[in-house]
């Protein structure tokens, strides 16, 4: 469960250092577009994932 959680957090690091490779000119910019626009559904699918292992981790500690 964790190794799943680790691995989506690492993913989201490496495609924003990827992206601020890409436009060094206005990273700031560049980071809201890239998570508000281009990667809208694959964002919003590694943070529903996260936080349902987050939460199961949560309940299956205090279970």
């Amino acid at each position: 469960m964790l190794i799943v959680a680790i691995s989506v957090i690492l993913f989201h690091l490496y495609v924003s250092k990827l992206k601020s490779s890409s436009t060094p000119n206005k990273p700031i910019s560049n980071h809201t577009l890239g998570h508000g626009s281009t990667m809208n559904s694959e964002h919003q699918m590694g943070e529903s994932s996260y936080v349902d292992i987050d939460y199961g981790g949560s309940s299956g500690g205090a279970d």
